[in-house]
């Protein structure tokens, strides 16, 4: 279960553990959602976790951010717990619905539901928490895979060499963690493709292209991997750059960027074909303003400011 525990408050995001869970009963057939309904098979295995680690926490917030439903009279399952938790972030009307007749003890303000007996200031901070709480999760999953151990590694992509490395193969490892990490991309994602009328995903890194995969199958768009880009550039890519089409829009799919070598070519490429790449996202990016990427937006659910490392980059291994 993905789950963040905060000053003894356990924050769980709901959509985000029915995608998990969905994933594994529907696997490359699985698609990206902005509503999803709470099946009475999720509410038992989340009610399981909950009596099995409810002493643990002072309170329990639910997050129900693109829940759109839930089988009626399952959530009174709950009941025993209600004094601790607090369910926010309820938007749609018929989950509203099926909370108060479940959980008649609860008590409501606009999107969130909490027992009377809380501080209402105590309320605020916890939903205020609530709130960030899957930028929270993103740094904390992304902290374990930093490798600074032995002080300089080699960046293939640029030919330089960093202080650390964030090694986004670790991810792979979790298979429920990456899988909260795509979910997060993919619900970004899926926006920028409407904003900016993307036509299909470009990548350029083994990594990039394993994530702008799944990505293009969750969203239903096509993907083009040119694998080979980078400071060894030579025109071995072989027929993938004729895949790109004159007047077409890409969105660039990355793992981690440092200087954005690879994305200027990638650009380079793909205007030389007439076409356009005005977007760009990624897992993490090293954060530095001054670098000039000749794309209109980069979005990344980290930078290396937000993991709170010094990140340097240097031409020499010393």
């Amino acid at each position: 279960m993905i789950s963040v525990v905060k000053d003894k408050n356990c924050f769980i995001p709901i959509d985000a553990n029915m995608f998990i869970a969905d994933s594994k009963e529907y696997g490359q057939k699985m698609k990206y959602s902005k509503e999803y309904s709470i099946s009475e098979f999720f509410l038992n295995r989340l009610n399981q976790f909950v009596y099995s680690n409810i002493n643990q926490w002072e309170y329990l917030v639910l997050d129900m951010t693109n829940i759109c439903s839930a089988p009626s009279r399952n959530m009174s399952c709950f009941s025993e717990y209600s004094s601790k938790m607090i369910i926010c972030n309820v938007t749609n009307t018929r989950m509203k619905n099926i909370i108060s007749e479940d959980l008649p003890e609860l008590i409501s303000e606009e999107d969130v539901f909490f027992s009377s007996i809380i501080d209402k200031e105590k309320l605020r901070i916890i939903v205020e928490d609530g709130n960030q709480i899957r930028e929270k999760k993103q740094k904390e999953i992304l902290s374990k895979i930093i490798e600074k151990e032995r002080g300089s590694y080699l960046l293939e992509s640029s030919g330089l060499y960093s202080n650390c490395y964030i090694n986004i193969k670790k991810l792979f490892l979790d298979a429920e963690e990456f899988q909260f990490i795509v979910f997060s991309m993919a619900g970004v994602l899926m926006e920028n493709i409407n904003k900016y009328g993307i036509d299909a995903l470009v990548s350029s890194s083994k990594n990039g292209a394993i994530i702008a995969y799944i990505l293009g199958g969750l969203l239903d768009i096509k993907e083009v991997h040119l694998i080979g880009v980078g400071p060894k550039y030579a025109m071995e890519i072989g027929d993938a750059i004729e895949c790109i089409r004159a007047g077409k829009k890409y969105a660039y799919i990355f793992d981690f960027m440092c200087t954005g070598t690879e994305s200027k070519i990638v650009n380079a490429l793909i205007n030389s074909k007439k076409a356009y790449m005005p977007y760009a996202i990624g897992i993490a990016k090293y954060r530095k303003e001054s670098m000039y990427i000749p794309i209109k937006e980069i979005d990344c659910l980290v930078d290396t400011e937000m993991l709170d490392i010094h990140y340097t980059i240097t031409g020499e291994k010393q």
